[in-house]
């Protein structure tokens, strides 16, 4: 239990950290976070930044919604909202 736990409040600590940046990842799920090994095992990564986006604009506001978009990422583990 403690180790779902860990990992939980790690992954949600990575994006955080990225949103804090001003980036969303569009392609969060499992095969995009990876354990580290040796003195480093129990650590979390997130991968795979390919599709990141910015989501604020260099003034610090959000960027506009923009309706008509094709789905970005995996649609498994997309919103039901974008469906």
């Amino acid at each position: 239990m403690f180790t779902v736990l860990n990992i939980g409040i790690q992954v949600i600590n990575r994006l955080e950290a990225i949103h804090k940046k001003g980036f969303v990842h569009r392609d969060i799920k499992a095969h995009n976070f990876v354990v580290g090994k040796g003195e480093k095992r129990g650590v979390v990564y997130i991968i795979d930044f390919g599709l990141s986006k910015k989501y604020v604009t260099k003034t610090g506001e959000h960027i506009p919604f923009q309706n008509g978009k094709t789905l970005v990422g995996t649609a498994r583990y997309a919103s039901v909202a974008s469906h």
